[in-house]
């Protein structure tokens, strides 16, 4: 039985309920927020049967032509393709998604499109740890190789060696024979001789003398999957979805949509909805038994996309909500696609699958995406299935 309270009185009333509960009832406000919410502001039920859109025939061959292309590096343990899961930048790792049972160990060469990353570090059964080459702890031999620059190297020897150390955010040649002989404009690779006899681009030198700086190329934040070499299979998925119901969709000044089901007590905050191979939007909280999920378009919510176009052409972005069903592109890392896109989910976001279509639309004309706000009665979210051993690697030794 569902209760409706009057219009006038829908206001006050919460304001009243929700300060009482605060005030009154400390330490239980949270677990009956959303209950109250549902019997108080009476939203709108959501539509018995709201189908979503199918996503476009092109999209799955545009994905494929999208994913990263590595260079594996020579030898049969050429590794595998793992996605990122989460990243932690200033403490210098990220973590993906495939770990012991897929071959990977500790000490593996990570890879990324535009070059060395990091080395493995910590492997439980089903993920692995990465330490990136910016943090204050990692070093790796690295070489300038002759045939590489438009000049002689001094004395004649065929390449430069040293130790890339990171810097906390950036990274220095440290103990290298003869360092005064680097040059800015500079690119370093691995050592082939300790790298399986693979040679990744690491970085630019960008400041000369005893310590010369270096930009790293690969960049984390940018990276949806990578190359873990040695790694002997592919994992499996490190989501399981559920199904949920929606119960109430919001209306007037209230944003996003209430949903239930049995799967709730597995749930948190942060978790990805969707429908169809569609993404709706994020589990905000979880509390009596209903979710509050904010949908993509909802003012203050965003996503990071990759723009994929129907060449397979790709540029990394972050869509953020407007209201009124409309999203806006911002944070483009590079040239746009041209002709109609697609933004699908990126990696690398924790508790959001990758692929999942969330907008298509021609950008020539501005930077903002018009998308529909109705839901299915029945939608889908998706769990990560290995929070334990994800918490022990997050936890771990720096």
């Amino acid at each position: 039985m569902r209760v409706r309270v009057p219009g006038p009185f829908k206001t006050p009333l919460l304001i009243v309920a929700l300060v009482g509960l605060h005030f009154g009832w400390e330490g239980h406000a949270e677990r009956a927020r959303l209950p109250l919410l549902r019997l108080v502001a009476a939203p709108t039920p959501a539509p018995d049967d709201e189908p979503v859109e199918p996503v476009p025939e092109w999209l799955d061959a545009a994905l494929v032509h999208a994913r990263p292309r590595v260079d594996p590096g020579p030898g049969k343990d050429a590794g595998r393709l793992l996605p990122v899961l989460d990243l932690e930048y200033e403490r210098g790792w990220l973590i993906v998604g495939g770990g012991a049972e897929c071959g990977v160990t500790p000490g593996a060469w990570v890879v990324a499109a535009d070059g060395c990353i990091g080395v493995v570090d910590r492997v439980t059964t089903h993920l692995a740890r990465v330490r990136l080459l910016s943090a204050a702890d990692v070093q790796i031999p690295i070489e300038l190789a002759a045939p590489t620059v438009d000049r002689a190297l001094p004395g004649g020897v065929d390449r430069l060696v040293g130790f890339l150390r990171g810097a906390g955010g950036a990274a220095e040649v440290a103990s290298a024979h003869m360092p005064h002989a680097f040059r800015r404009g500079d690119v370093l690779h691995t050592l082939s001789d300790v790298a399986g006899g693979g040679s990744w681009p690491v970085g630019e030198i960008t400041g000369e003398g005893l310590r010369p700086s270096v930009r790293l190329l690969a960049r984390p934040d940018r990276v949806a999957a990578v190359l873990v070499r040695g790694a002997t299979s592919d994992p499996p998925s490190v989501f399981e979805e559920h199904p949920l119901e929606v119960a109430l969709s919001a209306s007037g000044r209230l944003r996003g949509v209430l949903v239930t089901g049995a799967a709730l007590e597995r749930v948190l905050p942060g978790c990805g909805v969707h429908a169809g191979g569609r993404y709706l939007g994020l589990v905000s909280r979880v509390a009596g038994g209903t979710a509050h999920v904010i949908r993509a378009t909802d003012p203050g919510s965003s996503v990071e996309v990759v723009l994929v176009g129907r060449d397979g052409a790709s540029q990394a972005a972050r869509l953020e909500g407007r209201g009124a069903g409309t999203l806006s592109v911002v944070d483009v890392r590079g040239p746009l696609p041209s002709g109609l896109i697609v933004a699908v989910t990126a990696g690398g976001q924790e508790l959001v699958p990758s692929g999942l279509l969330v907008a298509e639309a021609t950008l020539s004309d501005g930077m903002r995406i018009r998308v529909g706000e109705r839901w299915p009665r029945q939608v889908r979210v998706s769990v990560f299935r290995w929070a334990r051993e994800r918490r022990r690697l997050r936890e771990g030794p720096r």
